[in-house]
């Protein structure tokens, strides 16, 4: 673990290093779920708690949340639709809705029932999530479709999925089933 503290009103070095080693994870991970910085960085909740507060009162980190999870971002990295993108990418349906139309392309809900093997409640909940941000699109033949496949294809191109976040999705998924 590692320390920090102010000393005669200015930061110490362990306190420098520790929010550098957070905005470089941050800048490699971007979107990474508040519980997942202390797991990668071995340090405190309340540690990364304490650094992740002070980071986005400088400006140098912001927040997007989705749904009850808030997600962490290196400010002025990313665009905002990007933003979205990969907040969607950490969450394991919409991820898998996503490599669905992108290899198959427009379809159906029941296409993608079958494909995706979420169970109905689940599919709408999550594309309803990815339409309301512009991710996803339906026509007036209720054809679901990438809205801009190239972008989405070049993040999920860099992009893999973490156990812990396979556990937490998993266990939503329990939760909503009928």
């Amino acid at each position: 673990m590692h320390s920090f503290g102010v000393r005669g009103g200015r930061l110490t070095e362990s306190a420098l290093s520790t929010r550098s080693r957070i905005l470089a994870l941050l800048a490699r991970e971007p979107g990474l779920h508040l519980r997942a910085v202390p797991a990668r960085l071995d340090l405190s909740l309340r540690t990364v708690r304490y650094h992740l507060a002070t980071l986005e009162d400088e400006g140098a980190v912001v927040t997007y949340r989705s749904g009850r999870r808030v997600y962490w971002y290196p400010a002025k990295l990313l665009s905002h639709a990007d933003v979205e993108l990969i907040a969607a990418l950490r969450v394991r349906g919409e991820h898998t809705l996503l490599q669905i139309l992108l290899n198959d392309g427009p379809s159906r809900f029941s296409s993608l029932e079958k494909h995706s093997r979420l169970a109905p409640r689940s599919l709408s909940r999550h594309l309803r999530s990815l339409m309301a941000v512009g991710i996803v699109t339906v026509d007036e033949n209720r054809m679901y479709a990438v809205a801009d496949p190239i972008r989405v294809a070049r993040q999920l191109e860099g992009f893999r999925i973490r156990f812990p976040d396979l556990i937490a999705d998993a266990a939503r998924e329990i939760f909503d089933s009928p």
